[in-house]
């Protein structure tokens, strides 16, 4: 990998595990020349466990959703493998994106597909296996990749994902782990929507939030409703303790130490 193909973007205030990056696209977009932004954590795993890369994929908001809407959970998932945390097309940091004043440009999913492959193809191992991370829109994205991506796919987490056609996700999700979250209370996307998951999916682990753990005047506020949409942050201590046991399943580890 040399300079002309990736170009290192000052960090700012992020955690020193992370790496900031730029990746110039091969391919241009409505507005032209592309550049995907997003942070990589090196692994932290055993060696005894499946070489892993998450792909971490925020949801659908141009003022609000970024690869830092994550927090500190790149670091908790490098405890287990890789971690790419991505800004998706029009969002945060890549070029054209929101921070660029460039907040209206639609980008349809397949260019967003395009995009996070053409990262892998940078980034993740040849001989690895890949777990998708997807908030909302994300799952959607983290889906459609799945689809081309199958035979390297262990699996996927889901946070209220905006999967609403299940004769478009149902074949590809059906036998692939999956854990999935939501809030009972998620203002964005209706926690009824878990149940169509549930009907066509074979391997599904749930953590359902009664409650988000937020205080009582916040829920008064226009912030509220987002913050119900994404409960592996309100709820990160659940999230963390639940999701842990079923990772070490899917990448088979029987032993030994997890920092």
């Amino acid at each position: 990998m040399n300079e002309e193909t990736m170009v290192k973007v000052n960090s700012g205030e992020i955690p020193n595990t992370m790496m900031r990056r730029m990746l110039p696209l091969s391919t241009s977009g409505p507005r032209g020349q592309q550049h995907l932004h997003y942070f990589k954590v090196e692994s932290k795993a055993p060696r005894n466990l499946v070489k892993t890369t998450f792909v971490m994929i925020h949801g659908l908001n141009r003022r609000r959703q970024s690869c830092m809407s994550w927090e500190e959970l790149p670091d908790f998932f490098s405890r287990f493998g890789m971690v790419l945390a991505l800004d998706l097309l029009g969002h945060g940091h890549s070029l054209p994106g929101a921070a660029h004043g460039d907040i209206n440009q639609p980008y349809d999913v397949e260019l967003q597909v395009d995009a996070v492959l053409e990262l892998l193809s940078v980034e993740a191992p040849n001989d690895g296996k890949l777990v998708f991370v997807g908030r909302s829109y994300g799952g959607y994205v983290s889906t459609k990749l799945c689809e081309g991506l199958k035979g390297s796919v262990l699996g996927l987490v889901l946070i209220a994902p905006m999967l609403e056609n299940k004769e478009e996700f149902a074949p590809i999700l059906e036998n692939l782990p999956i854990f999935l979250m939501w809030a009972k209370e998620d203002m964005l996307i209706p926690f009824e929507n878990s149940q169509l998951i549930l009907g066509n999916c074979r391997k599904v682990q749930t953590l359902f939030i009664d409650r988000i753990n937020v205080p009582e005047d916040v829920r008064s506020k226009p912030s509220f409703k987002f913050m119900s949409h994404s409960p592996e942050i309100t709820n990160k201590e659940e999230f963390s303790m639940q999701v842990t046991p079923w990772l070490r399943e899917i990448l088979k580890f029987r032993g030994g130490v997890i920092a």
